[in-house]
């Protein structure tokens, strides 16, 4: 029971230690991104403690597809929480991770990119395995009133905000 609290305990300052790095959020390493600098430039505080579920790729809807045996109709979603913390539902299983926004530039991606496990059918597979490529590499990132785009080449991906709490 110690060693638990003891490590729940240290990743609680493990996590309030990148929380309040601005780095953790707002770095630019240098790298490749996808995309040009956004006319809607998104801000740190616009996505913080936000959901926003997939509506359309590339202009086609995002069907909802039973997971599981449980009859659930389920879409990626992402859910932002406290910064620099994303995760949410990849189309098969649960993910989270930490997400990186450079607000210059108007470039997004998700690092340390962790998902649980399960098996699903192929088609929410793929959509998931998609998602995660997505999700681990720069995107373009905009947002106008309440549809978030991710771009990734000639990919483009709408997601609707749908707060937990209306």
């Amino acid at each position: 029971m110690l060693a638990v609290v003891k490590c729940g305990f240290c990743l609680s300052i493990l996590c309030l230690q990148f929380a309040c790095t601005p780095s953790a959020v707002n770095q630019d390493d240098g790298g490749s991104k996808a995309g040009h600098a956004s006319e809607k430039l998104v801000s740190v505080s616009q996505l913080a403690h936000h959901r926003w579920v997939l509506k359309t790729i590339d202009g086609e809807a995002v069907l909802s597809n039973p997971v599981g045996g449980y009859g659930k109709g389920l879409v990626p979603e992402l859910d932002f929480g406290e910064l620099p913390h994303v995760g949410g539902f990849a189309g098969c299983n649960q993910f989270s991770g930490q997400f990186v926004l450079n607000e210059q530039e108007g470039q997004f991606k998700v690092e340390q990119l962790a998902t649980t496990m399960m098996m699903c059918p192929e088609n929410a597979m793929q959509l998931e395995q998609r998602y995660a490529r997505l999700l681990s590499e720069w995107s373009s990132i905009e947002l106008s009133g309440n549809v978030l785009t991710l771009k990734q080449g000639e990919q483009v991906w709408l997601f609707n905000l749908f707060d937990w709490v209306q």
